[in-house]
């Protein structure tokens, strides 16, 4: 029994949580971090989007559990693998779902509005979107720009359009790369039908673009967000962390697996941890 709600949980993709960490941008960038009140109210949040989004992946996989089969590492998967049923999957989906727009509508009602528009955004990506070329990558991308919009609204704070948009930027290109990482993989479109539109040459022009495009809108916001000045200290860090990203994707095949990129390569950890660090000293005057 015990085993088999691990391999439920493992459904959930608990390691794809951190995704959801978008959701303290607005906390953090209105300078309201160590407001207890506020965090207590982006905690929630945060399990919110945790709760949503694992039954989210869930339906996902069993929509893909064909391909899935076939997939080199998702094949291990607890649905693509059995060991957690589709029926088992469907329960657990319903249940979270439900239970996670009732906390969103307690929080407030925007905070649910925002929370059902991801769920129907990341279903009809599921089921529509996901077989369409660049389309299936915006998607992607929106779905982190609804984390930092339910964040901003659930404690009442705007962010600045400079920095939604350096989200949806550094989202899609890590959409694009885990595309990029895809394509290496033996009959790709088989695994994800899309693939057969892309070609690397498609991908690495999009990619280009995307990491300059992210640079100027960050350093704009920096320019621009209404804090100190000094906030453009953070700007080579952003550089860095791009130009890491991209070596990992381009010398060593990975970025097939955002979260485990990020959190295994130890320069890009401590780059974005000194990120951070300069960022709050900055915003908060420490």
């Amino acid at each position: 029994m015990y085993k088999h709600l691990i391999e439920v949980l493992k459904a959930l993709r608990p390691k794809q949580w951190i995704k959801n960490i978008f959701v303290f941008a607005a906390i953090i960038y209105s300078g309201e971090l160590f407001n207890l009140r506020f965090l207590r109210t982006i905690l929630f949040v945060f399990i919110l989007f945790c709760l949503i989004s694992g039954g989210a992946y869930v339906v996902n996989d069993i929509i893909d559990i064909n391909r899935d089969r076939m997939h080199p590492v998702k094949k291990n998967r607890p649905i693509a693998s059995g060991k957690v049923s589709i029926f088992e999957g469907l329960i657990t989906a319903v249940v979270l779902e439900i239970i996670s727009l009732v906390i969103a509508f307690n929080i407030n009602t925007l905070v649910g509005v925002v929370c059902l528009v991801y769920l129907t955004e990341v279903l009809v990506y599921s089921l529509y979107v996901k077989g369409e070329i660049i389309l299936d990558s915006f998607f992607v991308a929106f779905g982190f720009v609804l984390r930092v919009i339910a964040g901003s609204v659930a404690i009442g704070k705007n962010l600045s359009p400079w920095l939604t948009t350096t989200v949806s930027l550094l989202a899609l290109f890590l959409a694009l790369s885990k595309r990029k990482n895809e394509l290496l993989f033996k009959d790709a479109s088989k695994i994800r039908g899309n693939l057969k539109f892309y070609s690397q040459g498609f991908l690495d022009q999009m990619i280009s673009s995307t990491v300059a495009s992210t640079i100027v809108v960050y350093s704009l916001y920096t320019f621009l967000s209404g804090h100190n000045k000094k906030l453009m200290l953070t700007i080579p860090f952003v550089i860095y962390g791009l130009y890491r990203y991209l070596y990992l994707l381009y010398d060593n095949e990975k970025g097939g697996a955002p979260e485990d990129t990020v959190t295994n390569d130890i320069p890009l950890v401590i780059d974005i941890m000194l990120w951070f660090v300069f960022t709050l000293v900055i915003i908060y005057k420490f």
